[in-house]
């Protein structure tokens, strides 16, 4: 499945808003003399602040996810105002460190705004903070305001109460009552406590429901929630989940599934072999178009038919009893149950979806080891440990996995989460022997890889000359070494390291321009093409500096520019590329399972899905087709490595560095541990807060 884009530890922009009447947020009157009238105070739970403000004024939560501020109140006239943000520091510091990290912030946004004033500030509760007075020029008036910045470990709040310019003077004393009036309180997101969590940091999932989970992020919130028949353990092999059993009858052509008879969804109700047989066939509804169960559940006779619309039911999936489950499958692959581990079969419940409406996955009746106790979308999830659960509950009562934040080592130094990833010269630094990270820090590998695509239907990378010039004009270890600071190993073929079939013996593509640039004009020469410029589309799976650095490299060694074009990568890669008439394209994977057939058939064959750039090649078809049934496993195997060789051969795709996993862990988290997939087991997470 394809990886998101990593979190961006970077401050979060504030926007200017546009004050609407709301309902009241809970209040305590605060009587007091003031120009203002009297004030009240606004509380909130998730981020653990309150401040106070004028009770006559119009007020509203902002949407944080969309880059609106935290609250904003104001007099009906729009002025004076109040706006309650929040930024996350890059480093830890003092607080006029902070304030001028949110000077950059509203800078960005407001070039010509100018401090009139600044200096330390404390708080009636002892907090320390840094105080501006500061003027933001507009169109039609200037305003003028205090602005407040106070921190807590990684979290950077700040209060700006402003007027006009000419009313400034006269409301000062008001203002900066309202912003002084700001108090921590305990940050207890959907009522749960710190002492009682497990918190981190993730991306957002893009979607939650199983049956068009996609992406890796989805699919790690998916897999605390819902849950198969069968599922994956720690060595990545196939083992029970809510089935109990299976057995593999008629040449490994019918699958007899026994499901657990204490199984059950969230809310008490059994799981029973209809349910598992109405989530399969809900997955294949045309209606749902998803682009994953034509990937996933293809297997099973008859899902194509229900595809594509020409049947209600899936032929090859029948219930026997209320705990068996027949399947029957087209051809007797030996990776069928291991694609079964993938969301898209999981396991819903027909009543919760159809009474809960068009959102019902926001609160979903799952079968996993938590449930959903909260979820502000694009800010934070709180999962609960589901005590209904059908195998060793979890050891932790709660997870808490915020989506909005910033630097991963910042906010794991500040004790604001317990674990946090890292990346690039961060990674490489907490590897030294002098560094006092080293000692939490996790490194795993990953079944993943990065890649280059072309467009096979497009001159000139119809022409394997051009393909293999591209390959030859890139220095892929000094990107690695200076860019990627030795924290990703470089690939050679498609297959990862640590994946069934693996070749350790395949050479990657080498460096060499002056033979790259020959290839390149035989392959323009061979179709009489004068290309100037080449299309490169980009979805965010690896660093700017990388594709900058890439680019730069193709225009110097073959003198042509690159024109970068950024895409969502959650839209169908293969009709965007084609309706753009781009030439390359950037792509990550992650394995669903472990097998050479989720890299080299998934993503190249000439039919597949996820064949974004229509490569196709009829030797390399036929050894992938052959591999799919082959039951021998030291002949599958073979077979793959040949294609994997075959495809580095044609330049099908220009293979860049396969991933890896760096994790900085608190002490007092026992049993962390992370899948080859990046799918934490938050199940056996357990706290001891005495270490």
């Amino acid at each position: 499945m394809t990886p998101t884009v990593p979190p961006t530890p970077t401050p979060r922009p504030t926007a200017t808003p546009t004050p609407v009447p709301t309902p009241t947020p809970t209040a305590t009157p605060t009587p007091a003399p003031s120009e203002l009238g009297p004030f009240t105070t606004y509380e909130n739970a998730t981020f653990g602040f309150s401040i106070s403000f004028p009770q006559a004024w119009e007020r509203q939560e902002g949407d944080i996810a969309g880059g609106e501020p935290l609250f904003f109140a104001s007099s009906d006239l729009g002025v004076p105002r109040l706006l309650m943000d929040i930024s996350w520091a890059q480093k830890l510091g003092q607080p006029k460190d902070y304030g001028a990290e949110v000077l950059q912030i509203y800078r960005s946004a407001a070039a010509q705004m100018r401090v009139l004033s600044e200096g330390d500030v404390s708080l009636p509760d002892g907090t320390k903070g840094y105080s501006y007075v500061i003027e933001i020029p507009g169109q039609q008036v200037t305003l003028t305001g205090t602005l407040l910045v106070v921190a807590r470990g990684s979290q950077v709040f700040q209060a700006l109460a402003q007027t006009i310019r000419t009313d400034f003077e006269r409301n000062r004393a008001d203002l900066e009552r309202i912003v002084r009036s700001f108090r921590f309180k305990e940050q207890t997101p959907f009522g749960v406590r710190r002492a009682q969590s497990f918190v981190m940091r993730d991306d957002s999932p893009t979607v939650f429901d199983p049956a068009v989970i996609g992406d890796a992020t989805s699919a790690r919130y998916a897999q605390q929630v819902y849950s198969g028949l069968v599922t994956l353990d720690r060595e990545l092999k196939v083992i029970p989940d809510l089935a109990e059993s299976w057995q593999v009858l008629d040449g490994g052509r019918t699958y007899l599934f026994k499901i657990r008879s204490n199984a059950r969804f969230h809310s008490g109700k059994q799981v029973t072999a209809q349910d598992v047989k109405y989530s399969i066939e809900r997955a294949a509804d045309p209606e749902l178009r998803s682009e994953v169960a034509g990937i996933y559940l293809d297997d099973i006779a008859g899902l194509r038919d229900r595809l594509s619309g020409r049947t209600r039911d899936v032929s090859g999936i029948e219930v026997m009893d209320s705990t068996t489950l027949r399947i029957r499958i087209t051809s007797p692959v030996p990776y069928f149950l291991a694609k079964l581990t993938h969301p898209t079969s999981y396991v819903v419940n027909r009543d919760d979806i159809e009474k809960g409406g068009r959102l019902w996955f926001l609160k979903p009746d799952g079968t996993g080891p938590f449930k959903i106790k909260g979820w502000d979308v694009g800010v934070v999830m709180v999962l609960e440990r589901n005590d209904l659960y059908y195998r060793a509950p979890a050891k932790t009562q709660y997870m808490v996995i915020w989506n909005v934040g910033g630097n991963g080592q910042t906010m794991f130094e500040a004790g604001d989460v317990d674990v946090a990833a890292l990346g690039g010269e961060q990674a490489q630094q907490a590897q030294a022997a002098s560094s006092p990270l080293r000692s939490q820090l996790s490194i795993t590998p990953e079944l993943g890889i990065y890649y280059l695509g072309f467009n096979h239907k497009l001159a000139p990378f119809d022409d394997v000359r051009a393909r293999r010039a591209f390959a030859m004009a890139i220095d892929r270890d000094k990107i690695l070494r200076e860019l990627m600071f030795g924290t990703a190993p470089k690939a050679s073929g498609v297959m990862p390291i640590g994946l069934p079939g693996f070749d350790p013996q395949l050479a990657p593509v080498a460096y060499d321009p002056v033979r790259a640039k020959a290839l390149w004009n035989e392959a323009l020469a061979a179709k009489n093409l004068k290309v100037e410029s080449v299309l490169f589309q980009i979805s965010g799976y690896s660093g700017v500096d990388v594709i900058q650095e890439m680019a730069k490299q193709w225009e110097a060694n073959l003198g042509v520019k690159v024109q970068l074009q950024l895409v969502s990568g959650n839209t169908n890669r293969a009709r965007i590329l084609s309706q753009a008439g781009a030439n390359l394209f950037e792509y990550g994977w992650v394995a669903d399972y472990p097998d050479a057939h989720n890299f080299l058939d998934v993503l190249f064959h000439g039919t597949a899905i996820n064949n974004i750039g229509a490569y196709t090649n009829a030797q390399f078809d036929r050894l992938l087709e052959e591999a799919r049934t082959e039951q021998n496993e030291a002949t599958r195997t073979a077979k793959y490595r040949e294609a994997d060789r075959l495809l580095l051969s044609d330049v099908g795709a220009i293979p860049v560095y396969y991933f890896r996993n760096y994790w900085l862990v608190k002490p007092y988290v026992k049993d962390w541990f992370l899948s080859a997939q990046r799918v934490p087991d938050f199940a056996t997470i357990r706290l001891d807060r005495q270490v």
